[in-house]
């Protein structure tokens, strides 16, 4: 039962994170909407990017 209740803990915060990540994104300015856009396209490619 411990794991579970956890789990939803884990899973609450995650869904509140996520919503006012999303209400404060609504709030931005259109070019600052782009910019954050392009940087979270740009993520995926880090690891390999970076790499030695």
């Amino acid at each position: 039962m411990h794991k579970k209740n956890g789990f939803l803990r884990f899973l609450y915060k995650l869904i509140l994170l996520s919503a006012a990540g999303a209400i404060w994104f609504a709030f931005q300015s259109e070019s600052r909407q782009r910019y954050i856009r392009n940087l979270l396209k740009q993520i995926p490619d880090l690891p390999g990017r970076y790499s030695v």
